[in-house]
């Protein structure tokens, strides 16, 4: 298994190999175990499994890659273990002040909240192999569920925004067939969890999540997480055309579940606007097949970027380019 990490315009390796790959290998190699770590909030647990996680060990060859929110593992990871994962309080329904969720990962136990994401290349001391993430907890502030594109315009800031404050802590669930291409210009979406979910909340085989429009793209214009969801893209090829989603320097995840249909272009930077050099971009995607990936901006846009992140790691792949 391969997750590649393109910084600075430099392609880097790091590889998870299978047991019966590694017999040879004389890299460096890492061993990452995740705790469960403790759970700091109040009332919670009539949404979740209640089964007590265990602690997974974890190891890496080359770069070690903080693994994705384990309440959505479903038996997969980058590294190798021994044991297959199993979700870690799953989800039965997603309901306002009373689900708990994952917040990401921490070297110290019982924050609520984590300073590692799912797709940090994690940092070791000149000599260190080892070392311990723990889990971080809260509940779910706030549920918000769709079923057509125009009643975004009745929960975000203008008619055509959906934009909240933290990427796990709000989430907005889909259902049917959401055309985010026609309610209007510039649609906006950040600061949640996309995920294919019904009016109670409840998780659902996956819905669509459609923009087609190549005159005004899809701005992401804060932190996002992908989940369980059918990416919609354009019908005609695999070319980087302007047509797609824009994170505009957004860290952008791609997590558990996703599928593309047709093809999708996913660019890290900005369709268009003022100069955005020094600027950062970040892409982080742990399954879907994508066209393109473009850590930069598209043609309309001026500047020279600062550091871009791209991330292709699990059962994600890309049919043209990394660029």
């Amino acid at each position: 298994m391969l997750a590649t990490v393109l910084m600075l315009a430099t392609l880097i390796p790091a590889i998870a190999l299978s047991s019966s790959e590694t017999s040879g290998y004389s890299g460096d190699s890492y061993t990452v175990t995740y705790d469960p770590g403790s759970i700091s909030v109040g009332s919670w647990g009539s949404y979740n499994h209640k089964d007590t996680p265990k602690a997974l060990n974890v190891t890496y060859y080359g770069k070690a890659i903080a693994e994705y929110n384990p309440q959505l593992w479903n038996g997969n990871i980058t590294g190798e273990s021994t044991e297959t994962p199993s979700n870690w309080y799953g989800i039965t329904r997603y309901v306002s002040d009373q689900t708990l969720v994952f917040t990401g990962w921490s070297e110290n136990k019982g924050q609520s909240h984590g300073d590692i994401d799912p797709g940090d290349v994690l940092v070791f001391d000149d000599g260190e192999t080892t070392k311990t993430l723990y889990a971080c907890w809260d509940v779910l502030i706030e549920y918000y569920p769709i079923e057509e594109a125009w009643f975004l315009g009745y929960l975000g800031y203008t008619t055509d925004s959906f934009v909240r404050y933290d990427k796990y802590l709000y989430v907005l669930g889909i259902r049917d067939n959401i055309d985010l291409g026609g309610i209007a210009q510039s649609s906006s979406i950040g600061g949640c969890t996309v995920i294919s979910a019904n009016e109670d909340g409840v998780p659902i085989n996956k819905s669509n999540l459609n923009y087609h429009s190549s005159s005004y793209p899809l701005q992401i214009t804060d932190d996002i997480i992908v989940d369980n969801v059918e990416i919609v893209g354009k019908d005609s090829d695999t070319s980087q055309s302007p047509e797609g989603y824009y994170a505009k320097g957004s860290m952008v995840i791609i997590g558990a579940n996703v599928s593309c249909t047709n093809y999708v272009n996913l660019y890290g930077g900005w369709d268009s606007g003022g100069d955005h050099t020094g600027e950062d971009t970040d892409i982080r995607i742990f399954s879907g097949i994508f066209s393109n990936i473009i850590g930069g901006s598209s043609d309309n846009a001026t500047g020279t970027i600062g550091s871009t992140n791209v991330l292709i790691v699990g059962t994600a792949s890309v049919i043209e380019s990394v660029i």
